[in-house]
């Protein structure tokens, strides 16, 4: 299965809990995908500028972080996309 929509190198991904929908993330994107389609889910955008360089999922899959090289944790709501905070 090939992933669209990175316009960037992807540089991580992780796969939810339930196996059910994936996380990629490249360049300042982090897209939500099913694990079975490919099809995508959420599109979130973290800062244009910054390059994304991991993301992880919570045990229970309701919430994944990013970091990048600006030295940001961004962490969000894995069902709706909204940023819920910034370290």
């Amino acid at each position: 299965m090939t992933l669209p929509g990175h316009s960037r190198t992807v540089t991580g991904i992780a796969v939810a809990p339930d196996s059910s929908w994936l996380a990629s993330v490249g360049g300042g994107t982090v897209r939500i995908s099913d694990a079975v389609s490919g099809e995508e889910r959420l599109t979130l955008q973290g800062d244009a500028a910054e390059s994304l360089t991991s993301v992880a999922i919570a045990p229970d899959g309701s919430w994944l972080a990013t970091g990048g090289l600006d030295k940001t944790v961004r962490i969000y709501d894995a069902s709706t996309g909204s940023l819920r905070m910034m370290l």
